[in-house]
């Protein structure tokens, strides 16, 4: 028996590395997404970014930090991609060892999110991943699919899928982490089909996001219903 188990180890090698499993010829055949020069949001293990926000109710604001936390390597659409994975949470607490994280990429068309991934689900999307194209000319427009989490049934789906224009590439944006200018503005609205609430998402070049404005807008009077601003960050070179 001792003879026999690194034989049938070694067909079984044999056997993986032929169908691509363990790399080989078929991983020299992927495309690989390659990050740009200049990112739009920088991606690095240890960055992160503070902010001041609140929806609906100014009284309720909140103050958030989103960390890329790891990097990850993955597949998807024949494509490898190094990713980064980014969790949002309450400044004062760490994320939790289940915690849903999305997966980011930079790649030469600008900014993707890829989708979620958990220690026992993941699913990704790369053909409609792209969410902030960059660089970008003022009225580019394009389409972003969400993916979904049911957090009950620890499942993950393809959501519906909104339109992304960029509106704008030289404003200028007062935070309390300071003053930004030629910043590109991003618009979408809700994922809501009959949502009426536009975000608008400012965002420095080669720093990230450093604010949003929600509006609703009537035809007539456009009133700001959410808003999230710049407090600090922090970007490894």
């Amino acid at each position: 028996m001792k003879f026999y188990r690194p034989l049938v180890f070694l067909i079984t090698c044999l056997i993986l590395t032929s169908c691509g499993l363990l790399g080989g010829e078929d991983e020299e055949k992927l495309k690989e997404l390659l990050p740009p020069e200049n990112e739009l949001i920088p991606l690095e293990v240890g960055n992160y970014w503070v902010y001041d926000q609140w929806y609906l109710d100014p009284g309720l604001a909140d103050t958030v930090r989103e960390e890329v936390l790891h990097a990850r390597n993955i597949i998807v659409d024949n494509t490898k991609i190094r990713t980064f994975g980014t969790y949002r949470f309450h400044y004062q607490d760490r994320p939790r060892e289940d915690a849903l994280i999305t997966l980011k990429a930079n790649g030469p068309d600008g900014y993707y999110s890829l989708g979620y991934h958990t220690p026992v689900d993941s699913l990704y999307n790369l053909e409609e991943g792209l969410y902030y194209k960059y660089p970008a000319t003022v009225g580019d427009n394009w389409e972003k699919t969400t993916v979904l989490y049911d957090s009950r049934n620890e499942e993950m789906t393809l959501g519906s899928t909104r339109t992304i224009e960029l509106v704008d590439t030289g404003r200028t944006l007062e935070t309390p982490a300071g003053v930004f200018g030629n910043c590109y503005v991003y618009m979408h609205n809700d994922f809501a089909d009959a949502s009426t609430v536009g975000h608008f998402f400012y965002i420095k070049p080669e720093i990230g996001i450093i604010g949003v404005d929600s509006k609703v807008s009537d035809g007539v009077d456009t009133i700001l219903v959410g808003q999230k601003r710049l407090l600090e960050y922090h970007i490894i070179n």
